[in-house]
């Protein structure tokens, strides 16, 4: 039997993103693909959802899961009133190799795929079974289905690169964190944070690891054993080490002062001293100790009433710790 295109039925057209075809023929399933028609068939018209839906053959909350993954997966765009006709523009082949890697909520989940689909993909793409087979070599275990669906959606949905992936297994391996929605999580803050190289991952891990250890110093220094730190201590933490560049003795000299003075820990206070003491450019213990050391007759104003505003200040800005 012999076949050929009926004519009358190309006075009617409209574009598909050729990103489509290349990257997610194989992951969207069904429901997401007559979505997506639906959508650029009436590109620029107001998105009902029951006649999307009745188009389709699907219920509502398939029109919007439809969108949501296509919406992540930056073929669609949501603006004050969202409309299919924000399709994006089809990929130029010469800025393929320079595709820039999706945003995607940190907060929002990889969109749920048929474990079908996912063993497909494994069927189909040399790359994702190179990152399942890694990624088991990373975490020394055989990977659930539910783990499969998520480090190919980190792949196929996010957009990310297996190599960074597998730097995410990593990092999470080496601090104990092999949950995979713990690792889901990492891997999407990584994405929004636009580490999507290996090389921007590897500065990323030394920036964190060097905050964690100095973290853990600070703690030791102000004898905190039985909690975690907030992140505002954190934040002050960062501060004392990368905008006033102090290291930890005069970090722990600050704490005493501030034990001394007020009798308990507390961050704004020891802050209060530290930027006091960068702005005068005091850099070492000796010079603080000298800055303390009371004026000899004749130098001046004793400093007695500005140690008690000093003092006083600090304890009105001291919070209270559980």
């Amino acid at each position: 039997m012999a076949f050929q295109i009926n004519l009358g039925g190309w006075n009617q057209v409209f574009a598909v993103p050729a990103c489509v075809v290349d990257r997610h023929l194989g992951s969207a399933d069904g429901v997401q693909l007559k979505v997506l028609l639906y959508c650029l068939r009436h590109a620029g018209e107001p998105l009902e959802e029951e006649k999307a839906a009745a188009a389709a053959g699907c219920t509502a909350q398939g029109v919007r899961d439809a969108l949501n993954y296509w919406c992540g997966a930056g073929v669609l765009a949501q603006g004050p009133e969202f409309g299919p006709g924000e399709a994006a523009a089809p990929e130029k082949p010469e800025e393929k190799a320079e595709e820039k890697p999706k945003k995607v909520a940190p907060s929002r989940s990889i969109p749920k795929t048929s474990v079908a689909d996912v063993l497909r993909r494994k069927k189909e793409s040399e790359e994702v079974r190179f990152l399942l087979s890694q990624a088991e070599s990373c975490l020394k275990k055989m990977l659930s289905s539910a783990e499969i669906t998520t480090l190919v959606g980190l792949y196929d949905w996010a957009g990310m690169r297996v190599e960074v992936i597998l730097m995410v297994l990593e990092y999470c391996a080496s601090i104990g964190k092999t949950n995979m929605r713990y690792i889901e999580r990492t891997a999407l803050d990584w994405a929004n944070n636009g580490i999507d190289t290996h090389e921007k991952a590897e500065e990323y891990i030394k920036k964190i690891t060097e905050q964690g250890q100095r973290e853990s110093l600070v703690k030791a220094a102000f004898g905190i054993y039985d909690r975690n730190l907030i992140d505002k201590e954190r934040e002050y933490i960062s501060a004392w080490f990368q905008d006033y560049g102090f290291s930890i003795p005069m970090i722990k000299l600050a704490y005493e002062r501030t034990v001394e003075r007020t009798g308990k820990l507390s961050f704004p206070y020891v802050n209060s001293i530290l930027r006091s003491w960068y702005e005068k450019g005091v850099t070492s213990p000796k010079q603080a100790m000298e800055e303390r050391r009371p004026p000899e007759p004749g130098e001046g104003a004793t400093t007695s009433m500005d140690l008690a505003e000093f003092d006083r200040m600090g304890l009105l800005h001291t919070p209270k710790l559980e």
